[in-house]
């Protein structure tokens, strides 16, 4: 399976959290494409020491989720951030943004698996974050949520009938 992390999921293998479990599972599963924005080297690294501003996590826990990162993230494969993503991402929250809240790293995220997804088959989306899950849902994206377990979640339909 080819699988397209947020870094809401993504932190969940390097810290033991809710989720923890379904997503070392996935990353772990050798048969799995895991794949990453080059975002989520930073936003990770906030997230962190967001958990550690807000007495979630200690020093400690700080540090060894950061080496843990920095060893592993040369395995993931990473797709970058140009022209092309933030044009997608400024239309997804044209599109999103009203209705469901759609946040601009959420939409860089969304909007980079939204054009590589369009050159696979059966990517999945990977989130814990229900905003970012249902903009993903929204635009027909399949999708986990981790802290949910490891179900996909399958794309909102629209009636088109009168």
């Amino acid at each position: 399976m080819i699988l397209f992390f947020d870094t809401s999921a993504l932190v969940k293998f390097f810290h033991r959290e809710e989720g923890t479990d379904v997503v070392v599972s996935i990353i772990s599963d050798l048969n799995n494409e895991v794949w990453i924005s080059e975002l989520a080297r930073l936003e990770f690294i906030c997230a962190l020491h967001r958990r550690l501003r807000m007495n979630e996590i200690n020093e400690d826990d700080l540090n060894k989720a950061l080496d843990g990162f920095y060893k592993e993230y040369s395995r993931l494969n990473t797709k970058k951030i140009g022209r092309a993503v933030l044009n997608e991402a400024e239309a997804l929250v044209k599109r999103l943004g009203r209705t469901l809240g759609l946040r601009a790293l959420d939409a860089i995220h969304l909007a980079t698996f939204n054009l590589f997804n369009e050159l696979e088959e059966e990517m999945l989306f990977v989130a814990a974050d229900d905003i970012l899950l249902s903009a993903a849902q929204t635009i027909g994206a399949k999708a986990i949520n981790p802290i949910s377990g490891p179900q996909v979640i399958l794309p909102k339909t629209t009636n088109l009938s009168g």
